[in-house]
């Protein structure tokens, strides 16, 4: 009983460690990617806020979600 703790233990701390990880990839990519996406369509609020860092989670996860999927339509509306 004590063995399939210890797996459980181990296994937990992998994947915490490779979320932690991919959130710290994720995070400056998305927020570089936003930073370029304002830069495209030439946005000065945009970018204003990308530089922000209150808003860096904001903005990181919208950019990394645009760099998998596009853009989202709402972004264009706010900034474009």
């Amino acid at each position: 009983m004590q063995a399939v703790g210890a797996l459980f233990k181990v296994i937990l701390g992998l994947v915490g460690g490779l979320v932690a990880l991919a959130l710290g990839i994720i995070f400056p990519v998305g927020g570089l990617y936003w930073m370029w996406v304002a830069i495209q369509i030439g946005s000065f609020w945009m970018f204003v806020l990308g530089v922000i860092p209150p808003a860096w989670p904001v903005t990181s996860i919208v950019g990394a979600y645009s760099l998998l999927f596009g853009v989202p339509h709402w972004v264009f509306n706010w900034f474009a």
